[in-house]
């Protein structure tokens, strides 16, 4: 009975997650003069080019050995001189230059084991590189439920071993439907925040407008009220001059 086939969910989510990556340091260049590892002639730092990844903040090489490489090798790479027999490295056997596939990166133009012995080593690596091919099991242990089910009851998947997942049918469905649920629930609540914004907008204006609105009919209450006023002083004044008026009149009868 297998108790365990393979990393846990969490596990592998934490194999999929990247190292951070290490700050590259940088390094001044120095004014100090230096030797140069090819020609071991002390120069002066202005003969070598700046390289900040090296303590100095300069290439270990000076230019003119610099210079030399590249030539080099560019002759290398356009022509290269391709001898008419060449020593496999594996075999040891002088074979001629038809016996070894071409390499446009090296010296000569071809490689360095003969066609048999690249053939051979291919295969050898491709062997080491494949799965067991051992039979697969009857039955593993669910990843999210640990129960023992046949491997029918996994989903396929062909990069997987034994070519099926980690979790059932049935634990699948259920992280799946976990999944569909909390997404549909993050939905709802935006929705319903944006909805909320809206009404308090939409409150907002609605009380701007009932302010507005008292506004005027306090303007116009204040308004009416002093035209009232008006009216009654002016009724008041028309009274008491009638009312002279005939005290007048009356005066003048009873004297003639």
């Amino acid at each position: 009975m297998l108790s365990h086939c393979g990393p846990t969910p969490l596990e592998s989510a934490c194999r999929r997650i990247k190292p951070a990556a290490r700050p590259r340091a940088w390094h001044p260049p120095t004014s100090e003069p230096q030797t140069c590892r090819t020609c071991r002639h002390e120069l002066p730092a202005a003969h070598f080019a700046i390289d900040s990844r090296n303590r100095s903040g300069r290439n270990t090489q000076c230019r003119a050995c610099c210079a030399e490489r590249d030539a080099w090798r560019l002759a290398a790479l356009s022509t290269p001189e391709v001898p008419d027999t060449k020593e496999c490295l594996d075999c040891q056997q002088e074979l001629p230059a038809a016996a070894f596939g071409l390499r446009h990166g090296g010296t000569d133009g071809l490689k360095s084991y003969c066609r048999n012995c690249d053939a051979k080593r291919s295969a050898e690596h491709r062997k080491e590189r494949a799965p067991s091919q051992l039979p697969p099991p009857a039955s593993i242990v669910c990843a999210a439920c640990r129960e023992e089910k046949p491997l029918s009851a996994f989903p396929r998947q062909r990069a997987a071993l034994f070519s099926v997942k980690y979790m059932c049918y049935k634990c699948e469905t259920a992280r799946a439907l976990r999944a569909y649920h909390a997404a549909k629930l993050q939905r709802a609540a935006s929705s319903a925040n944006s909805n909320s914004n809206g009404n308090h907008k939409a409150a907002g204006g609605g009380k701007a407008a009932r302010t507005s609105r008292r506004q005027r009919a306090t303007t116009a209450a204040s308004s009416g009220g002093s035209g009232g006023d008006e009216a009654a002083g002016g009724s008041e004044a028309a009274g008491v001059s009638e009312a002279a008026g005939d005290g007048a009149v009356a005066g003048d009868s009873s004297a003639a």
